[in-house]
């Protein structure tokens, strides 16, 4: 026979046998049991510290299934573990996974060393970063310990030290010492904190202008003692410029100049001097000039200034009424004479207004020719207009007579 409905392993069933037509035989049924899978349960692990003790994980379900857990327990980080049930069994596999938490490092602000019998407080029993605990052994003021701090149990932390140094004499602050500055110069503030830690305050104010020592005293609480250090202030050079106070000279006159009070000496400007870094030129202006000297004492530098007034005394513009140019040295030729003409225009005509001769330089002079050609005796008309150094202007006419 056949039978019916078709097979089915997810539901319970019952089937009906039919025989085959012919035979002497009734239809039959058989009904077949199909059970759920079951899941199995567990009761949850607490998360641990890593490093902490891991049961065996149980290999029965709370709910009655058998099986295995893989991979291996691992107590050193967080795990997710599966459990196989036990072939045979109508139940699915599960997982469980178990949080492992690292351990935290206690932290906690060092103690600055203390002398020997200064009181220490109490150490925080707890840390910066929230770890609660115990310190042993007990407090020493007397000599350098090193302190265990022990985290209260059920928190993922570590132990931890700490030293406190107990000094047996106090130490002395180190500084970088401050070379000598000039007069004046600018003093930066001194550190508040030695080469060796120590912190602490200075006393008295900063001076620039004068050698001072300072003393440092260090913050209460620290072992150490007081300390000083000196800062030499160099003065500036007193310079003293002579002559003083300041001078008249006659043009192309010679004054003695001085200066005083340094060990090099530099002046500017360096015109009409006799020597620009030495204590004591000369000096020939041509025209009103101050001198300034620089000088130098212990590495400072002070300056002062002296003004040398140059009176130009000029005199009278000359043209002479006659000369004779015949070659025996004695007023062979015809010009200006005057050493502060600064500048001019010098003609001189003939009677009938023709220009012979004519210059713009003081120190030409007219040989008594013209294009070429001695001219004969005769009387000759000159102008002259010319500006002086000192500023004066001056516009002459006159005759002179050309004698051969």
């Amino acid at each position: 026979g056949t039978w019916s409905p078709a097979i089915n392993n997810t539901t319970t069933t019952t089937y009906t046998f039919t025989p085959t037509a012919g035979l002497c035989a009734t239809t039959t049924t058989m009904t077949i049991t199909v059970n759920p899978n079951v899941t199995p349960t567990f009761t949850a692990v607490a998360p641990i510290c890593s490093g902490d003790t891991l049961a065996v994980l149980p290999t029965t379900s709370n709910n009655s299934i058998t099986g295995t857990w893989s991979p291996a327990i691992n107590n050193t980080t967080t795990t997710t573990y599966t459990f196989t049930p036990t072939a045979g069994l109508c139940a699915t596999t599960t997982t469980l996974t178990i949080t492992v938490n690292p351990n935290v490092t206690p932290t906690f602000t060092a103690v600055a060393p203390i002398c020997i019998g200064d009181t220490i407080a109490a150490l925080p029993t707890t840390s910066n970063n929230s770890i609660t605990g115990a310190w042993s052994p007990a407090i020493n003021n007397t000599a350098t310990t090193t302190y265990t701090f022990t985290p209260t149990a059920g928190q993922c932390a570590t132990t931890t030290t700490m030293t406190i140094t107990v000094n047996s004499s106090p130490v002395t602050p180190t500084f970088t010492s401050v070379g000598p500055i000039c007069n004046g110069d600018v003093l930066a503030a001194l550190p508040t904190t030695s080469n060796n830690s120590i912190t602490g305050t200075w006393s008295p104010a900063i001076n620039d202008t004068a050698t001072t020592t300072y003393t440092f005293t260090p913050i209460a609480g620290q072992c150490a003692t007081t300390t000083t250090m000196t800062i030499t202030v160099n003065p500036l050079p007193i310079v003293t410029v002579s002559p003083s106070p300041d001078t008249t000279i006659v043009l192309g006159q010679t004054v003695d100049l001085l200066a005083t009070g340094g060990t090099t000496y530099s002046w500017s400007p360096t015109d009409y001097l006799s020597c620009s870094i030495c204590a004591n030129p000369t000096a020939t202006p041509e025209q009103t000039t101050t001198y300034c000297v620089s000088t130098t004492n212990n590495g400072c530098i002070n300056s002062s200034c002296v003004t040398i007034f140059v009176d130009i005394i000029c005199g009278e513009v000359f043209v002479p009424t006659a000369f004779s140019p015949n070659s025996d040295g004695s007023n062979d030729c015809l010009m200006v004479y005057n050493n502060c003409v600064e500048t001019m225009v010098f003609k001189v005509y003939a009677r009938w207004g023709e220009v012979v001769f004519e210059t713009t330089d003081v120190e030409q002079c007219w040989d008594g020719s013209f294009n070429g050609k001695d001219l004969n005796n005769a009387v000759f008309i000159y102008t002259l207009e010319a500006t002086l150094i000192n500023g004066e202007q001056i516009s002459l006419k006159g005759n002179v007579s050309l004698i051969r």
